[in-house]
């Protein structure tokens, strides 16, 4: 062009103003001393706009709900543009446990077509929820089968759908004697849940109850003279009507009241140290009867003899004696009777301590009697002894015989009696 002069011509360009390459025209007209040429292969760039895009990051607790809505923050876009586009989380795999997930942005196309999207991923933390296992306190009694031991969360919560069961197990010091014992909640190692807690412990505390049981002595009897029987006892049930067998071993002295003559004595129940029971006691009776007079060596022996005598004047007493003196009474009881009865009273005399003693000849009727004498002999400690005797007293012959006498005819008689002699 020459100096001082200029092209008349005017520029348009294809309409849009998205990011692009547009086709530029040129058009020349009014320039008569020009031959005017137009390069057409110049073009109209609109060049993408720089964006950043920052994801928000959030955090929940394991358990809650996962949220479905993200948010970020968009520097960069012009005038009324708005940010579209998706977001993916944890690359589209299920969030299940806690831990650090990316959320992740992609832009729409009506925003990458106009600019250079930069992105910042956000992170979703799935933080660990916080809860308290407590043991729960059990007991049982002594020698009882241990119950099954539990626990509860008492503090925080669990997810929906996960059970103490996943997370710990429940277990209590070792030991079978009443008394307490440590329950301790430990954490799984085979549990991916657990990973998915915080979690407290707290203790429980086990109770071994002593058991209750009642120790009865058991009665005895023995023969009075025959060997001591051992004492032995017998454990029962609570109710006191359940025998416990086999008998648990127990720390038990079993005495009784002194005494060796027929009677009943107390057998005492003494407990010693028994830490794994509650024991109450009843005590038994130990009896010694009288002897039975099965063992001549252990029976009353009555002695005494049968009297016959002529009658002389003299009194005779039947007298017995008893082998065993200490504490044995010894008793008679007299009859005439012929045929005595020696089962029953009739007929005979009262019992007496006094041995009967005869002078005179006894009759029955008109007739020498033969005293039937029975003896007995009582003892605590004996069964009665009984044995019959008799005293017979038979008559002493005598002959009478006068003196010859005589008298004067018509004078009185002489006294028989002065006169008479007996030989």
């Amino acid at each position: 062009v020459v100096s001082g002069e200029t092209l008349n011509y005017s520029v348009s360009r294809v309409s849009g103003e998205d990011a692009g390459e547009y086709e530029v025209t040129v058009t020349a007209s009014g320039n008569s001393n020009y031959s005017v040429t137009v390069n057409k292969d110049n073009k109209f760039k609109i060049n993408k706009a720089d964006l950043s895009v920052i994801v928000d990051s959030e955090e929940i607790t394991y358990g809650d709900t996962v949220p479905s809505g993200f948010t970020s923050t968009a520097t960069g876009l012009a005038g009324t543009d708005i940010l579209d586009g998706t977001y993916t989380l944890n690359g589209g795999a299920e969030v299940s446990a806690a831990g650090r997930y990316t959320i992740a942005f992609t832009a729409a196309d009506s925003i990458t077509k106009n600019y250079n999207v930069k992105v910042t991923n956000g992170t979703l933390t799935v933080a660990k929820r916080d809860i308290t296992i407590t043991a729960a306190d059990a007991e049982k009694v002594y020698g009882g089968t241990d119950p099954t031991l539990t626990a509860t969360v008492t503090d925080g919560s669990l997810k929906s759908g996960d059970s103490i069961e996943d997370l710990v197990k429940v277990e209590r010091k070792s030991g079978d004697d009443a008394g307490t014992y440590d329950i301790t909640v430990s954490k799984k190692t085979d549990s991916e849940k657990v990973k998915n807690y915080n979690i407290t412990t707290e203790k429980g505390t086990f109770t071994i109850t002593r058991k209750e049981i009642r120790v009865k002595a058991e009665d005895k009897t023995q023969k009075y003279g025959a060997a001591e029987e051992a004492l032995t006892y017998k454990v029962y049930g609570s109710d006191g009507t359940t025998e416990i067998t086999p008998a648990p071993a127990l720390d038990v002295t079993l005495t009784r009241a002194s005494g060796d003559n027929v009677g009943t004595y107390r057998i005492s129940v003494t407990l010693g140290d028994n830490p794994n029971y509650k024991i109450t006691t009843e005590a038994g009776t130990y009896t010694i009867t009288a002897a039975d007079g099965t063992d001549d060596n252990n029976k009353l022996i009555i002695t005494a003899d049968n009297i016959v005598v002529t009658y002389d004047g003299k009194a005779h007493t039947l007298s017995a004696d008893v082998n065993v003196t200490d504490g044995t009474k010894i008793e008679y009881r007299t009859t005439t009777a012929t045929e005595p009865d020696t089962d029953n009273d009739e007929g005979w005399s009262s019992w007496t301590q006094t041995a009967p003693s005869y002078t005179n000849v006894q009759y029955n009727g008109s007739d020498v009697a033969t005293v039937t004498v029975q003896i007995r002999a009582t003892n605590k400690n004996y069964a009665t002894a009984t044995v019959t005797r008799t005293i017979l007293i038979n008559r002493k012959d005598a002959t009478i015989t006068p003196k010859t006498l005589s008298k004067v005819y018509n004078t009185d008689d002489p006294d028989w009696d002065e006169h008479s002699a007996v030989a």
